[in-house]
């Protein structure tokens, strides 16, 4: 049964109607439907079922959902929450079993919006410490200097050289993150000609360059992280062929990637150097799992993939690499974050020479990114941080370990993340979702706790809304309330099997109905402002509105918050409003999202039309 706290009831908004009663409500005295299957399924007013409850079936036999739940609440009561569909089909265990309105089911992202931030948030006042201020790294930053050493060799990411190839004459081309290129030796890079500024392609910025290689005709090709190629000179990356594009200024042809031994298609951010042969140009591509393929300038997977190669020392040794090249006697040379180059082949990095020291005249500090990124910059998506981390490589290069639960340690994860991802803007500049950085705030909450995250998120932040086990983590194991996951294909709906989140629980790995979610939302403006909840890894629209949605294998979900002051277009008075869905299907049809989005405000309106009296309120009978 879920009930305010007394601390909750102390910090209910003016805006909220008086605490709710601690005495048990009959369904007879709160107005209850009669109708047995709104009984059964949910609960909320005959009216206000009547007005929604065709456009939330048709939604869903529209989208092909096997079962959903939604829940509507206002002025912190809830005044709707109901259950459609199945929970599991009649084909995984025999008879019907419908989708209750307490069924969890995968709510992927939204996780960050309701349970992260927020988790994350409360500890951080608890330290008297103010996001938006706080430094994530550093001596005063909230994790400090755990991850330094990561940081510090990690391939193209704050070190200053983003790019090398050597040319037909084997002169050395160096390319610097502050916009120099020079020209020297393997040992010496500057050697011929220090350091001279360089153009980009047109619409791409420095941070947006990953590889570079040069041609036996001296050409230069220039592959970024976006899976585009632009060719030209070593001072102009764009001189030769600019990136086709369409009307629109969009890219209209990307790099060919291979698929690797886990059966994923590559990305660039899974490269870790790229290298044409002087003997007939050749592409070479280096990736950070120690695979390695052969193709052309824009497919590199045409002649093999998927073969392994050596690096001098060990696989850590992979992920240092800054630069790669192939030289006219068709050598490859490898530069790595530790100021150590190393001759070889294509298979074996240190096949010629052990590696040896290089140097270069590009002086003077190179600010660390790392050093500006708050907390609220992880909340926000600005910190520069690439969308997620890689569990899988991570398990291939750390000792991998997984808890009690199943759940991945995020630790292991971040420290191949540091080293092996480059940042895409600088930290405060440009918004880019990143699963990675909201995973982190598992990090964040164990150093400022004591506590592991999922500990502190059960026991310290739901436990007190009333809401351990109403929402929960994502497990191997299922109970009677976990509603089966599907992922819609071309051929229907396949169940997928329980089991812990794979980008990390803080990322995406909670299970919840619709009302669970706003039980968390109505306790979060009972305490906080719209303002500081808007803090807390939301999404904000015009006039205030908060939002978030989240898409995982076998779950969809979304949740709107209608601050004190938001009038709708139509002129409907929607304050105080909080509306929430959750979809045990994933895969869903192109679009889902703003025809979700749609049908949200279609409900809202209608409960806001349907006028529903103050006096009722359905907390302490809907479980």
């Amino acid at each position: 049964m879920f009930r305010l706290s007394p601390i909750q009831s102390a910090f209910r908004r003016t805006r909220h109607m008086a605490a709710i009663s601690t005495l048990p409500l009959t369904f007879a005295m709160i107005g209850v439907s009669s109708d047995p299957a709104m009984a059964a399924n949910g609960v909320g007013p005959s009216a206000l079922a009547n007005a929604i409850d065709q456009k939330i079936e048709q939604f869903r036999s529209n989208e092909d959902i096997v079962g959903m739940t939604v829940a509507i609440t206002k002025n912190g009561r809830l005044i709707y929450s109901k259950g459609f569909g199945q929970a599991r089909r009649t084909s995984d265990l025999p008879g019907f079993h419908p989708m209750n309105r307490d069924h969890r089911t995968r709510i992927g992202s939204v996780s960050k919006a309701v349970n992260s931030g927020p988790a994350t948030f409360k500890a951080m006042r608890a330290k008297g410490f103010d996001p938006r201020t706080k430094k994530v790294y550093g001596r005063n930053g909230v994790l400090g200097n755990a991850y330094a050493t990561h940081q510090d060799v990690g391939v193209r990411r704050h070190q200053p050289i983003i790019a090398m190839a050597i040319d037909s004459d084997d002169k050395v081309y160096t390319w610097f993150k502050n916009g120099k290129v020079s020209v020297g030796r393997s040992h010496d890079l500057d050697a011929h000609l220090p350091p001279r500024t360089f153009k980009m392609a047109d619409g791409k910025r420095i941070e947006d360059l990953h590889v570079v290689a040069i041609s036996k005709s001296n050409r230069v090709y220039a592959w970024y992280k976006d899976g585009t190629l632009s060719i030209g000179q070593s001072r102009d990356l764009g001189y030769h062929r600019q990136i086709p594009v369409d009307g629109d200024g969009k890219p209209t042809q990307y790099v060919g990637m291979p698929v690797g031994p886990d059966g994923d298609r590559k990305s660039m951010l899974d490269v870790v150097g790229v290298a044409i042969a002087k003997s007939d140009d050749e592409v070479f591509v280096w990736y950070d799992d120690g695979t390695r393929s052969s193709g052309h300038s824009t497919d590199f997977d045409k002649h093999f993939a998927n073969r392994s190669y050596t690096p001098p020392v060990d696989t850590a040794w992979r992920y240092k690499i800054r630069g790669m090249a192939i030289s006219s006697n068709d050598r490859v040379y490898t530069w790595a974050s530790n100021g150590k180059a190393f001759a070889g082949d294509s298979a074996d990095l240190d096949r010629h020479r052990s590696p040896y020291n290089y140097a270069h005249g590009h002086s003077g500090r190179y600010k660390n990114p790392y050093d500006d990124i708050t907390v609220q910059h992880l909340f926000d998506h600005t910190a520069g941080f690439a969308r997620s981390g890689d569990g899988a490589a991570a398990a291939r290069t750390f000792p991998y370990h997984l808890d009690a639960n199943g759940q991945s340690q995020y630790e292991e994860i971040h420290k191949h993340f540091v080293a092996t991802r480059a940042f895409l803007s600088k930290p405060g500049t440009r918004y880019s979702y990143s699963n990675h950085g909201m995973g982190m705030t598992t990090l964040l909450v164990e150093a400022l706790t004591g506590k592991t995250y999922r500990e502190y998120a059960v026991n310290s932040y739901l436990r007190p809304m009333g809401l351990k086990g109403k929402v929960r983590a994502q497990k191997a194991t299922a109970d009677l309330q976990d509603a089966f996951p599907y992922e819609r294909d071309g051929n229907g709906h396949d169940r997928l099997p329980f089991k812990a989140s794979t980008t990390g629980l803080a990322a995406g790995g909670w299970t919840a109905s619709a009302q669970g979610i706003l039980g968390i939302t109505t306790s979060l403006a009972d305490t906080y402002t719209y303002d500081e909840i808007d803090q807390m890894a939301w999404f904000g629209s015009s006039g205030g509105k908060l939002s978030h949605n989240g898409s995982t294998g076998g779950g969809y979900a979304r949740v709107s918050l209608f601050p004190d002051d938001y009038v709708s277009g139509s002129g409907r008075n929607l304050r105080g409003m909080h509306v929430a869905t959750a979809s045990k299907t994933g895969g869903l049809k192109s679009g889902v999202g703003g025809r979700m989005e749609d049908l949200m405000s279609a409900i809202v309106i209608a409960a806001a039309d349907a006028n529903v009296s103050s006096a009722v309120n359905y907390w302490d009978v809907a479980w």
